[in-house]
């Protein structure tokens, strides 16, 4: 397969995923829209690979294909896109390396004790991403990094409380740890409460549990704004 073909591939990647976003739209330059394909291809095939397929081997043989893509013409139409796409932006490939220990981290990891433990996924889940990014569009400075991992982190949390029926068993401990503490709850209030949530049971319980939750997003990016006055 040559070059042309194997960006193709991954655009028709990013075009036809069932859990897609715009990606590489118009509102970026025409030169990036193929690199930014070729990253995303990497990343959605890499999650199918834990979410859907729960498959730690073939996460393993894609970090193999990651290191090799930038010393040999691989055979994969993914990783030949991506690895000329590495090369062009001497990108790291430490923050992609990062991203499969997160689909990594999704295979062994179903409950998060902590906040902190719920930041320590999102270094590796969502800050490689706009670090990425930024370096593409030929950003090198580590206070924008910095600023970055804020923002990504807040995007990744809304995430999880935008789904939280569906996440709810990852970040259980949180939410109990958090609402029993904070509202006095017993366990068993809780679980009533939890019943509601998975079954889109709206009451005023959940709209405050939302409200707290909520909050932690406001704080990662008011940190961001704390660092951007401080420069």
């Amino acid at each position: 397969m040559d070059l042309g073909s194997a960006y193709r591939y991954c655009q028709k990647i990013s075009r036809s995923h069932y859990e897609n976003f715009p990606v590489a739209s118009l509102f970026i330059p025409a030169d990036y829209r193929r690199h930014i394909a070729a990253l995303y291809a990497f990343a959605r095939t890499a999650d199918d690979f834990s979410d859907e397929q729960h498959d730690r081997q073939s996460l393993l043989d894609w970090r193999a294909r990651l290191l090799r893509c930038t010393q040999e013409k691989s055979q994969h139409p993914i990783f030949l896109a991506l690895g000329h796409t590495i090369q062009c932006f001497d990108l790291p490939l430490s923050w992609l390396d990062d991203l499969l220990t997160a689909f990594l981290i999704d295979l062994d990891t179903n409950r998060y004790q902590t906040m902190e433990d719920l930041h320590h996924y999102c270094r590796y889940s969502a800050n490689p991403v706009g670090r990425i990014i930024l370096w593409i569009f030929g950003h090198r400075d580590e206070k924008l990094m910095r600023h970055s991992d804020s923002i990504t982190t807040a995007l990744q949390l809304a995430n999880f409380w935008q789904d939280i029926s569906v996440d709810i068993k990852r970040i259980d401990s949180i939410f109990r740890l958090n609402i029993c503490v904070n509202f006095r709850w017993t366990s068993r209030k809780f679980s009533s409460n939890e019943y509601r949530i998975i079954s889109y049971r709206w009451s005023m319980n959940w709209s405050i549990i939302m409200r707290v939750f909520s909050n932690r997003v406001s704080r990662c990016c008011k940190r961001y704004q704390e660092d951007c006055n401080g420069n």
